[in-house]
């Protein structure tokens, strides 16, 4: 599909009492597109994310901030994925080959290094730190979920909280502390924090009966999406680099579906949920304010997937096939 570098300002949906604010959003697609996803934006503009050919198969890309979009190809891999870039420049993401899922990692000199766990058949990474050192999930040949860091002389631990049936790691921040969840033999999910040392630390909001961390900051801002014991539905958290927990809820009271997948380190939040009327909608909320939910292009569907500290949001939106868009308040 063509690259759409045009923008325009896409109708606001207020969903609670406060000022309308105008977001204009971009839209665009990396040359040969059927559907693309992008996952990640860093404090200069850098997204990276992937798309799908016609054949469906996935491919990896960075896209500059003037609009140029470079492919991250993998030698004699059938498909790949950018996951995360972070502030240094540092590009993380996993690559196919076969029936064998790896991780690459892709350095701010341009430098690319390919691993998996041992034994692994399949290694999901996350995001990286400033020094390069990567936590993510692994699958085993039973088919189970467990952690895994690598660190930026290519060592790899593997991990898993005590009582975890699963594990999922979204990332390592600066000071090497790793965010995720896990889901216990109830399959009930609690975010967790892990020490360099090891040492594991357990967190839900107040009332959460399923916490599943979803997206990190380098400086330790964690966010993710929880069930309220309360109002039966989603809502949405972020936990401060001090650990205090704030809550929020994405959804008027008779809607139940809403995530949460990007955070800033000034606590501001996106992802998506479903309005009464059924349409799934980006939202934004800023720490300490009100939600607000855009449906960018008259897109049936809207997702926002990540914000950088500027407030600029990256993600997806749906009409006749998947496209990247890129908001800016």
């Amino acid at each position: 599909m063509p690259d759409r570098r045009w923008a325009l300002a896409a109708a606001l949906f207020l969903l609670w009492a406060g000022p309308t604010v105008a977001m204009t959003f971009v839209s665009f697609d990396p040359p040969g597109s059927y559907d693309t996803y992008p996952a990640s934006i860093n404090k200069e503009g850098k997204i990276v994310g992937y798309y799908n050919d016609e054949h469906i198969r996935g491919h990896a890309f960075l896209r500059a901030p003037n609009g140029a979009i470079t492919l991250l190809s993998v030698p004699v891999s059938s498909e790949s994925r950018a996951v995360d870039i972070n502030d240094q420049g540092w590009i993380s993401g996993w690559y196919q080959i076969g029936g064998h899922i790896s991780a690459f990692l892709l350095s701010p000199s341009g430098t690319l290094a390919t691993y998996s766990v041992a034994g692994a058949p399949t290694t999901y990474p996350g995001a990286a730190n400033a020094s390069g050192a990567v936590a993510g999930s692994w699958v085993d040949r039973k088919g189970d979920n467990h952690g895994f860091v690598r660190e930026p002389d290519g060592t790899i631990k593997t991990f898993d909280p005590p009582v975890s049936t699963y594990t999922s790691a979204s990332g390592i921040d600066d000071k090497g502390e790793i965010f995720g969840y896990i889901l216990d033999s109830s399959r009930v999910g609690y975010g967790y924090v892990r020490s360099p040392s090891g040492k594991f630390t357990f967190f839900d909001p107040p009332k959460s009966n399923d916490t599943l961390t979803y997206a990190m900051t380098q400086r330790g801002v964690a966010a993710g999406s929880f069930l309220s014991s309360t109002a039966n539905r989603t809502e949405g958290f972020v936990r401060s680099i001090s650990g205090a927990i704030a809550t929020f809820a994405l959804t008027p009271p008779d809607t139940e579906e809403s995530s949460t997948y990007g955070v800033n380190n000034g606590g501001d939040t996106t992802g998506y949920f479903i309005d009464v009327s059924g349409v799934w909608q980006l939202f934004v909320h800023a720490a300490g304010g009100g939600a607000k939910g855009y449906s960018p292009f008259g897109a049936s569907q809207a997702t926002g997937t990540a914000i950088n500290d500027k407030g600029v949001v990256v993600g997806n939106y749906l009409t006749k096939s998947s496209h990247g868009f890129i908001g800016t308040p």
